[in-house]
């Protein structure tokens, strides 16, 4: 960290719009940071691990199970903390004009073709193990569409047959009459977490760990409502950021950021890396199940039974 800010990546969508809270409301002073800067990457989780090992960015916001699927396949990378501890509820996609997919359960009886952002990502890791719980007959072939604007127009077009992605995200479209919700899918773990190479954990723990720590208070100041004027105040704020940037209408803002959940410690569970590392293993993402969690997670910021490790 040759620079006096921290260079996060992450998807543009509502839960990163903490990132620039951090810079408004001063939370880094006397941490010997400036600013956080975001990079917004709209292709998603498997770009942003690229973009780590490229040096881009000092630390990305992951989906869990794509940062847990990272670290197990590379030991050079490591989770610092949780980010979001609710759920990702993954909505399944089609195009409103089909009508041979009605629900998830007709998906699994013929071959289908899925589109996802890139390898890797959250939108490719989801179908794989939902074609795993619903014991699909044929494995889904893939169709890279590199971002959610390509994934609308490849499942519009035909050239895909369904796609996953945030429901709240897809949800102005299937208003629109442009595409079908057929079902959701949401994840049985805590939904993002904060990812970042190990040379610069250990290289700048004290400065990153500080940036974190203002992240999370960035994102809880966000989320803050009903408990005095000042932070209604800051709730109506979000809110209205959440619809000029991301265009939800006002009442789905108000649902969405009462429904997210963020972390006040960072805390991972023990029960968290092996319930997920499961999933993967069983349907077919990486090779082994998770044997020591530290190896996966920053000791600082994992947890068994509430307890440190």
């Amino acid at each position: 960290m040759t620079s006096d800010h921290l260079i996060v990546g992450g998807v543009p969508e509502p839960f990163n719009l903490p990132l620039e809270l951090v810079n408004e409301k001063n939370l880094l002073r006397n941490g010997g940071l400036n600013k956080v800067v975001w990079k917004k990457v709209p292709e998603g989780t498997a770009a942003l691990i690229e973009g780590l090992h490229q040096k881009n960015f000092h630390v990305v916001t992951a989906l869990t199970e794509c940062a847990v699927a990272a670290a197990l396949k590379d030991s050079s990378l490591q989770i610092v903390g949780s980010y979001v501890d609710s759920s990702l509820n993954w909505a399944v996609i089609t195009s409103a004009q089909q009508e041979k997919f009605r629900s998830i359960a007709d998906l699994g009886r013929s071959a289908v073709r899925v589109g996802i952002s890139r390898y890797g990502s959250g939108s490719h890791l989801m179908p794989l193990i939902l074609a795993k719980q619903e014991a699909w007959k044929n494995p889904p072939s893939f169709v890279v569409c590199n971002n959610f604007s390509g994934l609308r127009e490849s499942v519009v077009s035909g050239t895909c047959d369904f796609f996953m992605w945030e429901w709240f995200m897809t949800k102005p479209y299937v208003e629109q009459g442009l595409l079908k919700f057929i079902g959701n899918v949401p994840t049985p773990w805590p939904s993002v977490c904060f990812l970042a190479k190990k040379e610069v954990i250990d290289n700048f723990k004290g400065e990153l760990f500080f940036a974190l720590t203002a992240i999370r208070q960035a994102a809880l100041e966000f989320r803050s409502h009903g408990s005095d004027r000042k932070s209604d105040e800051q709730f109506a704020a979000s809110v209205d950021k959440i619809v000029s940037q991301f265009s939800f209408q006002p009442q789905d803002a108000e649902s969405w950021l009462k429904t997210i959940q963020y972390s006040k410690d960072g805390i991972v569970s023990v029960n968290t890396i092996e319930t997920v590392s499961q999933a993967l293993f069983e349907a077919g993402i990486v090779e082994h199940r998770v044997s020591d969690p530290s190896n996966v997670v920053c000791p600082t910021f994992l947890s068994s039974f509430g307890l440190h490790v």
